[in-house]
């Protein structure tokens, strides 16, 4: 699989193509949570629930 790496958009002329940028931002951020998430053991689960219910 390719890797794609964004590091810096500063501005974004056209309405509908920051719209897709940030569309596929947060679709690249969901699949690498996603991942993360999956990886985790059952203990790192846990704490995961712990500290997502302190915020």
């Amino acid at each position: 699989m390719n890797e794609i790496k964004i590091t810096n958009i500063t501005y974004v002329h056209d309405p509908e193509a920051m719209q897709k940028w940030l569309d596929l931002y947060v679709n690249l951020f969901k699949e690498a949570l996603n991942s993360e998430i999956a990886n985790l053991g059952e203990d790192e689960h846990t704490l995961l629930e712990k500290e997502l219910r302190e915020l």
